[in-house]
C-alpha cells in the first residue's frame, strides 16, 4: 500500500471517529434539552445555551413526551411561563 493510500485510510478512520463523537454530542444535547424542560427553564434560555432554534427544541421535547409549549414558550403543565 502506498503512503498516500495509508494516509487516506487514516483520514477516513479519523472522520469516522469524528462522526461518532458528533452523534454522542447530539444525543447528550437532546437529553439536556429534555432535562431543561423538566426543570422549567425558559425556552429562550435553552435556545441560547443549546444554540438551536425553537422548532428543534419543540421536536426534542415532543419526542421526550412533553406537551407542546404555550405561545410565548410557557409551560402547559401549570399554565404559566
Amino acid at each position: 500500500m502506498t503512503p498516500e493510500q495509508q494516509e487516506t485510510l487514516a483520514q477516513l478512520r479519523t472522520a469516522a471517529e469524528e462522526v461518532e463523537a458528533g452523534k454522542r454530542a447530539q444525543r447528550r444535547r437532546r437529553e439536556l434539552v429534555a432535562q431543561a424542560r423538566r426543570l422549567r427553564i425558559a425556552q429562550r434560555d435553552v435556545e441560547a445555551a443549546a444554540q438551536i432554534g425553537r422548532k428543534a427544541i419543540n421536536e426534542i421535547e415532543r419526542e421526550a413526551g412533553f406537551a407542546p409549549r404555550l405561545p410565548g414558550g410557557g409551560f402547559p403543565e401549570s399554565g404559566s411561563s
